[in-house]
């Protein structure tokens, strides 16, 4: 799976005009996270714009939890376009994006014990895949040497097994807030 990520990460930095942007705060829950013993994020996001109106979203992701009582993975990558109301390649955006990643979530804790997970909408006791299809509202602000854009976004995500056998059918709400400080490559 790495190799597929470092591969498309390649690609895409290759195409002058893209903007990568790092999420400070998925960074900085690793940072200030006392309740799990090991956490690890990469949270990117890669603008390739097509014209002043659109954008093709990459947005490769890896969340690793683990403690004493969970082991957490979860590994994948969205895609999107971005549609920038202005035409002027920033300000007001819509986005959608479609997404598909590998997810393992054991829990050993006992009945007893609050358990909250980092991705609280998420499946615990699983390993699947899932798909998920977002939408966003968002905002982005391009300076000479350096982007920031912030949005916030509604979907669903939804489990293989459902899938395949829909007497499973499960629906996930997935709420999410982004920001992304990013800079051209």
């Amino acid at each position: 799976m790495t190799k597929i990520f470092s591969l498309i990460f390649i690609v895409l930095i290759s195409y002058a005009n893209a903007q990568v942007y790092i999420h400070p705060l998925a960074l900085s829950s690793n940072l200030f996270n006392t309740d799990y013993e090991d956490v690890a994020t990469i949270y990117l996001t890669i603008e390739i714009p097509f014209n002043l109106s659109r954008s093709l979203i990459v947005k490769p992701s890896l969340l690793m939890e683990r403690n004493i009582d969970v082991d957490l993975l979860k590994v994948g990558s969205d895609i999107g376009i971005r549609h920038y109301l202005r035409g002027k390649g920033e300000g007001l955006y819509l986005q959608e994006q479609i997404g598909i990643f590998y997810y393992k979530c054991e829990n050993d804790r006992s009945g007893d014990d609050i358990y909250i997970p980092i991705l609280s909408f998420h499946p615990i006791n699983t390993e699947s895949f899932l798909l998920d299809a977002m939408g966003y509202l968002g905002y982005s602000w391009k300076f000479s040497k350096m982007s920031v854009f912030a949005d916030i976004g509604f979907g669903f995500a939804i489990e293989d097994k459902s899938i395949v056998d829909l007497k499973r059918f499960r629906l996930y709400p997935l709420p999410d807030f982004n920001l992304g400080i990013g800079f051209s490559i």
